[in-house]
């Protein structure tokens, strides 16, 4: 039997936001759009009223053409940035609206057969079949029920690297994931 004892802070929050932007199946589709196909409808665009439309006026045309090309780069550029930004309002306006989930101290307890979710307010038992994947990030293990609610396990619990491991492996054989 494992059983953890922590506190979420709003950078855990942040840090999962950002994971589950870049990693989740469903993000996919937007950070390919994002990255690449929006900066190269710029471009196009740019390069249309450069070369095309001969009724407008050559300086409006280059201007114009320029002003799209350097959106274009910025969207490329700073990608990471404005996706970095937009998670940080979101949280900060949750947490505003007094939306965030702050539930204090919780402590999950892993059995045999289930695992148990603590805090002040609730107690949740759950089955290890309701987990649908464990996700490794840079600064936190994800135990995810469904394609957007996670369980968020940040390294600074654990007492050192194998125990994380360790960790890592008996959730990945509770969820049936084989991964290495």
């Amino acid at each position: 039997m494992k059983e953890f004892c922590f506190r979420l802070t709003m950078e855990d929050y942040y840090q999962f936001n950002m994971h589950h932007t870049y990693h989740a199946p469903a993000n996919k589709r937007f950070i390919f759009r994002s990255r690449i196909l929006y900066p190269l409808a710029f471009i196009a665009c740019a390069a249309l009223f450069a070369f095309g439309f001969g009724d407008i006026d050559t300086s409006f045309r280059f201007a114009f053409s320029v002003m799209l090309t350097f959106y274009a780069l910025v969207l490329f550029i700073f990608h990471d940035a404005l996706i970095k930004r937009r998670v940080r309002k979101n949280i900060a306006r949750c947490a505003q609206d007094g939306k965030m989930i702050d539930e204090g101290t919780r402590t999950y307890r892993f059995e045999d057969d289930q695992y148990i979710s603590a805090t002040k307010t609730q107690t949740v038992i759950s089955a290890y079949s309701e987990l649908t994947r464990v996700d490794e990030g840079k600064h936190a293990v994800y135990l995810y029920e469904g394609a957007i609610r996670a369980h968020i396990f940040p390294y600074h619990i654990f007492t050192s690297e194998e125990e994380r491991t360790s960790f890592i492996s008996f959730a990945r054989g509770k969820t049936g994931e084989c991964r290495e």
